[in-house]
């Protein structure tokens, strides 16, 4: 299991969010993606991102409260929830890591998930500097969109 397991496995899938209100190229910067728009964008939808360390990773998570991770050729199964703070928390079978994660959205297809630290922290590109970044994902039935460039 990679060093970050426990935070990534989070479901960096989460990141699978749609919606308007979180893209980075609103005046006044990325917003949090809500509960409802985390679910309308991701729910059964299979998902992929890169960590922060250039780590690659999958995973679909489904209506029923399941989920289903892939990094570095190994399976996990898990279970997903929000909790009452709208973060989007993964549990995985066995004991096998999960955490708790906020998504913004950068373009169409392409979000940036975040998990909250406590203690000390490097600088926070989110909408709350509580929170650090666990790097970017996007749904894999479309294309996906984090390398396109803003247009001025």
């Amino acid at each position: 299991m990679h060093a970050s397991a426990t935070i990534r496995t989070l479901f960096g899938t989460a990141v699978l969010l749609g919606g308007a209100s979180g893209f980075a190229g609103a005046s006044d910067g990325p917003t949090w993606l809500t509960v409802e728009e985390v679910k309308a964008a991701l729910l059964g939808r299979p998902a992929a991102g890169i960590y922060p360390d250039g780590v690659a990773w999958s995973e679909t998570i489904t209506p029923d409260g399941r989920a289903d991770y892939h990094e570095r050729g190994e399976r996990r199964g898990g279970s997903w929830s929000f909790n009452p703070e709208a973060e989007l928390c993964f549990r995985y079978d066995d004991g096998r890591g999960g955490g708790c994660f906020r998504y913004t959205q950068l373009s169409r297809n392409c979000y940036e998930h975040f998990y909250q630290i406590i203690g000390p922290r490097g600088a926070s590109k989110g909408p709350d500097n509580r929170f650090v970044t666990n790097g970017r994902l996007w749904r894999t039935d479309e294309p996906q969109t984090c390398d396109e460039k803003p247009s001025v």
